[in-house]
């Protein structure tokens, strides 16, 4: 599925990594599932349980 959206004449090399990025993404979430890669930030920090 092609995508269409306006381009920024200047930060194109930037967007075609980012939509390479994306793309290889969801290829690996396609393969193992929505939560085999997220965003650090999305991620809850559990505390180490510690005695």
């Amino acid at each position: 599925m092609k995508v269409w959206k306006q381009m920024n004449m200047f930060c194109y090399e930037s967007d075609e990594k980012k939509e390479k990025l994306d793309r290889a993404i969801d290829r690996i979430r396609n393969r193992y599932g929505s939560e085999a890669i997220q965003r650090a930030t999305l991620i809850e920090h559990k505390p180490d349980k510690k005695k």
